[in-house]
């Protein structure tokens, strides 16, 4: 499947989607520059075909938000609760891999919380679409039409 094209923001959709989050990433919190914001699609790009075919659009700007670099490189194209979803493991990665992190822990200069994470933008009270249920809907009805389609042509044969 082809990767829909990026769709240029003019320097007010930018901005627009800056001050939602009074420049922060929408993720993490972390404050940063206008110039170093990236703009992350909630739903990701990868899945505009189905949105559009449900009226919806992945470059609304409803579905934009201010990310820092490495929120949007981690985040990718994961839909929101499958990125919160992975950082806990990120703990389990340091306690394996780093000497310093675990010392840091026994010494308790570090807490970890057994909870998943709650974003930034959740946290100032941003109300931003997700259409992961209604993506596996889709994806799930597209499937079975698919799987439909196969069958009918088996019993042409």
């Amino acid at each position: 499947m082809m990767q829909p094209k990026r769709k240029a923001l003019t320097q007010a959709q930018r901005m627009a989607v800056y001050e939602k989050c009074q420049g922060h990433c929408a993720y993490c919190g972390t404050e940063i520059a206008y110039k170093q914001m990236q703009v992350d699609h909630v739903t990701p790009m990868e899945h505009a075909r189905f949105a559009r075919q449900n009226g919806k659009n992945v470059h609304d700007l409803k579905n934009l938000l201010p990310a820092c670099r490495p929120c949007n490189y981690i985040k990718s194209s994961m839909f929101l609760e499958k990125f919160r979803e992975i950082i806990p493991g990120w703990v389990d990665v340091l306690h394996r891999d780093s000497v310093t992190y675990r010392n840091a822990v026994r010494f308790g200069m570090v807490t970890e919380t057994p909870e998943l994470p709650k974003f930034y933008f959740e946290k100032i009270g941003l109300d931003v679409p997700d259409y992961t249920a209604e993506m596996n809907r889709m994806y799930r009805e597209a499937r079975e039409m698919l799987h439909k389609k196969r069958e009918e042509a088996r019993h042409e044969e």
